[in-house]
């Protein structure tokens, strides 16, 4: 398989014309992953194989390459889902990826995680109004996905860390509205 930067040069030796099998919104896989397909490669081979079988190739692919950025090895992993397809996307990351351990207790949604990084970005550059309680409402609109988020924050100074009380008071997600439904 081929992914990234390497794909697309592949794709342009062979003139964008191949026969080749490309895949987008492999996300939108999630409630059909066992499903059956036909995967084609540069020389025109083909055969059958489950989609779970190419989301587990990518997964290990996106591992690996962070493995060997940082120099550690992972047998730990988290992700972010969207919020009304989480215990989809943990229950097929968890087949997909059975060598390693699948966090899927107090999981980060998407949009929480994007609060998170709000936050962490607030307490380096010291942006924050220290103890004083703050609302966020955030909405995510992703590729097909998009998830909404209301939560009361308040960040304390305590001298050699900070402190983050964060209470995540909504969340709620549409599977069927994000990318291309957006203009």
């Amino acid at each position: 398989f081929l992914y990234g930067n390497e794909a697309v040069l592949a794709l342009k030796r062979q003139g964008f014309l191949a026969g080749n099998s490309i895949f987008y919104d492999m996300k939108r896989w999630v409630g059909r992953y066992r499903e059956h397909i036909f995967v084609s490669d540069l020389e025109g081979n083909t055969c059958g194989t489950e989609r779970i079988y190419l989301i587990r190739k990518f997964l290990l692919y996106v591992i690996r390459q962070a493995e060997w950025q940082t120099r550690k090895h992972y047998t730990k992993i988290c992700f972010t889902c969207p919020v009304k397809q989480k215990g989809l996307f943990l229950k097929m990351y968890r087949e997909a990826l059975p060598e390693y351990q699948i966090f899927s207790e107090d999981e980060a949604d998407e949009a929480v995680a994007i609060a998170y990084h709000f936050l962490e970005q607030s307490i380096r550059e010291a942006s924050y109004e220290d103890g004083i309680l703050k609302r966020a409402f955030i909405l995510d609109c992703g590729g097909g996905t998009s998830n909404l988020v209301s939560c009361d924050y308040k960040i304390t100074d305590e001298g050699i860390t900070n402190r983050l009380d964060l209470h995540v008071a909504f969340a709620h997600g549409d599977t069927n509205f994000g990318g291309n439904h957006l203009t």
